[in-house]
């Protein structure tokens, strides 16, 4: 399940998790003009218009974390953005990849008879 394309490890096992669930084989770092700025998706769903963001402990920075609140205003003037952390990703997976699913269906996306957020393997940290 290697991929080119991932930044970090948390975003590469979000792509895992997600493809694992069933859910379409996310685009990484997917760079879109938004408001007139270039802005990184880490996984994104360009067909949907649907990203997820992982806010890792670098995002706890005072200057990041407000840096942040700016590209998710950016990004969800245009995009569905769902940020998770690690507790969303390592604890709460296949919850995630069901609301990750829930707003791809919003979006557009039909889902196949392989869409199971049970079948995602344990992740660890």
């Amino acid at each position: 399940m290697v991929r080119v394309g991932a930044l970090s490890r948390p975003e590469t096992l979000t792509r895992v998790a997600a493809v694992s669930a069933g859910l379409p084989e996310p685009v990484m770092n997917h760079r879109v003009l938004l408001g007139g700025q270039w802005v990184m998706l880490d996984v994104a769903w360009p067909e949907y218009f649907v990203a997820l963001e992982y806010e890792g402990d670098v995002h706890r920075d005072r200057l990041q974390f407000q840096t942040d609140l700016g590209r998710a205003a950016l990004i969800t003037d245009e995009w569905d953005l769902l940020r998770i952390g690690a507790v969303q990703l390592f604890d709460r997976t296949a919850e995630t990849m069901t609301r990750a699913g829930r707003r791809l269906m919003n979006r557009g996306w039909r889902p196949s008879a392989a869409f199971d957020p049970r079948r995602i393997p344990p992740l660890t940290r």
